[in-house]
């Protein structure tokens, strides 16, 4: 299990509901589920399969960044 919590600032870590909500569409449109937890609802979770492959993760990673990347923009 990996847990990705998104803020405003690292400083203050407040939490940033509105970035995350775009984030979380975002890897689901580009084929990567993940869970909405933590206290503010702010901590992408994810739940890999114990057979996942090196070729998965990087999928997995490209697609976080890129959907931060977007998030980001608009």
């Amino acid at each position: 299990m990996l847990g990705i919590e998104l803020v405003k600032d690292r400083e203050s870590k407040t939490p940033d509901p509105e970035l995350f909500a775009e984030v979380f569409e975002r890897t689901k449109d580009h084929g990567v589920l993940a869970s909405r937890v933590g206290r503010f609802g702010n901590v992408l979770r994810f739940l890999p399969p114990l057979c996942i492959t090196e070729d998965d993760v990087d999928f997995a990673l490209d697609v976080i960044d890129l959907s931060l990347k977007e998030a980001k923009e608009s």
